[in-house]
């Protein structure tokens, strides 16, 4: 199983490149990324510089553009060409409209449809196919039983999973704007509407996050994803479990035996962050 991780520097791509990341990819500070606080790279130097490295160290790397402006459109099919001429391997995207004025350009790249798209079925999976989508970002909220079709779509379009017992969204993220208050998601805060019991958006458990990760890989899903983080040393945490989960996944171990596992791992990783939170 492959690891795919997000950067938001030149430190993050030597560590991800020495701690045995397969793919990564980063931003731009030039192209809307849909992302709120993180690291993004400054120039096409400096992107091009990451893609040359991860290259020489036999390792694939992406481009972020998945949340496109309309005024940013023409300026991202540039900059894409341009990543492309330097060897890029492929562009991480959302916008129909993007896939649409990228098309016709023919470049040598692939294109990772976002999570953030909303692509929940075989029609649509099909639909973003004619548009050059060559692999899916599957979307967190599906169960295995429902991207099943997704994930054996017969149409050559490969497939990746988030770590989601990490990196879940309780809504359906792409239609998510809602920002961060008082250090917290809005979506993820407690409602007390009048006179009823508290409420918070349901969403599954760790054991339940596992489950669906063994569950996706026995479909033949390849490549699990660790995203780009604010928080400098959160994303190497959750890389770690990454390949400790990856492992696990690859072993061969049954259902129930690997979930106990998984759980052990995460609650490791727990306690490793509530340590650095209070050394913070």
């Amino acid at each position: 199983m492959k690891i795919q991780v997000g950067i938001g520097n030149k430190e993050e791509l030597d560590f991800f490149l020495g701690a045995g990341a397969d793919e990564l990819y980063c931003g731009s500070s030039a192209v809307p990324g849909h992302l709120y606080g993180g690291g993004t790279f400054g120039s096409f130097r400096d992107i091009a510089g990451a893609v040359e490295l991860s290259h020489r160290r036999g390792k694939k790397f992406y481009f972020a553009a998945n949340e496109i402006q309309a005024g940013a459109l023409a300026g991202t099919v540039s900059f894409v060409k341009e990543l492309a001429a330097g060897g890029l391997d492929g562009v991480i995207v959302r916008d129909i409209s993007l896939l649409a004025a990228l098309k016709p350009e023919r470049l040598p790249l692939e294109y990772i449809l976002t999570s953030l798209a909303p692509c929940y079925n075989a029609g649509a999976l099909r639909f973003y196919g004619e548009l050059g989508v060559t692999r899916l970002a599957l979307p967190e909220q599906l169960l295995p039983g429902e991207a099943e079709p997704l994930v054996r779509n017969g149409l050559g379009i490969g497939t990746e999973m988030f770590l989601t017992a990490r990196e879940y969204c309780v809504v359906l993220n792409g239609l998510c704007y809602l920002k961060q208050f008082n250090g917290r998601c809005l979506c993820r805060a407690e409602f007390r509407p009048s006179g009823r019991k508290r409420f918070t958006m349901p969403g599954p458990t760790p054991a339940e996050h596992f489950g669906r990760l063994y569950d996706l890989h026995r479909l033949g899903v390849p490549v699990l994803k660790v995203g780009r983080h604010p928080t400098k040393g959160y994303s190497r945490v959750v890389f770690s479990e990454a390949l400790a989960i990856a492992r696990l996944l690859e072993a061969g171990l049954p259902r129930g035996r690997f979930v106990k596992l998984a759980l052990a791992s995460h609650g490791r990783m727990d306690d490793f962050l509530e340590k650095c939170a209070r050394e913070n």
